[in-house]
């Protein structure tokens, strides 16, 4: 009996550590989506003379970005807009500072 159980207890310790490796499954690299600013950059939109800061509006799924212009105190509103021909960011301008609206 001392004979199995050494030659069983042998097998399990020798048995399972010589065996190979499994590899590790290879995963891709998560991409961060750019910011709003780098969005507006790579759209030729990003002008560092008139934009001072943007970020994408929450709940828009990343469809509207608000920036701020340096010269006045106003807000740009830049929409994503999809056409037969080709998706733009459409711009359009919200209140400024001042507004009798506001």
């Amino acid at each position: 009996m001392k004979s199995i159980t050494t030659v069983l207890l042998c097998f399990l310790i020798l048995g399972c550590g010589s065996r190979d490796k499994l590899p590790i499954p290879a995963t891709k690299a998560i991409n961060a989506l750019p910011d709003a600013m780098a969005t507006l950059s790579n759209a030729g939109l990003w002008n560092e003379n008139e934009l001072s800061g943007a970020e994408f509006l929450e709940n828009s799924d990343r469809s509207m970005i608000v920036a701020n212009l340096t010269s006045v105190p106003c807000r740009m509103v830049f929409s994503y807009v999809k056409t037969s021909n080709h998706p733009y960011w459409m711009p359009s301008q919200i209140a400024c500072e001042g507004d009798e609206n506001d």
